[in-house]
């Protein structure tokens, strides 16, 4: 497929075909930034912190989890938060953010539980 260049990148001035308005290297620098404002934009709306505030909370808790010091795999840690108050806690790994959640809604009690059931059926 033979291509005519007859305009410039509206960013970095690279010819590109005369139908696209971004070469591929500055549109994926757009997307990019396009998905981190909306990822800040959902941050302050949902915990009332900017992408910022999450990033210093990652580089505090050396990006692991601060329940079971993991790193989560290709993954964002979640904004643990207090859903009475919206005060916000730490940063948890998926699997530590649903338990947080289940014994929210079920009382301490439930660790009890758990942990006799784990004895009881040897899955330590």
């Amino acid at each position: 497929m033979n291509q005519t260049y007859t305009k410039q990148c509206a960013i970095c001035s690279m010819q590109i075909p005369n139908k696209c308005t971004y070469c591929k290297d500055c549109l994926e620098k757009k997307a990019a930034i396009r998905r981190l404002d909306t990822l800040d934009k959902y941050y302050q709306k949902t915990y009332k912190i900017t992408l910022e505030d999450y990033m210093h909370m990652l580089d505090e808790q050396k990006h692991q989890c601060a329940i079971c010091k993991q790193y989560p795999d290709d993954e964002r840690l979640c904004v643990d938060h207090d859903h009475n108050t919206g005060i916000v806690r730490k940063l948890l790994c998926m699997e530590c953010n649903l338990l947080i959640g289940i014994v929210e809604i079920k009382g301490l009690s439930v660790i009890t539980s758990v942990l006799t059931y784990i004895e009881k059926h040897n899955l330590d």
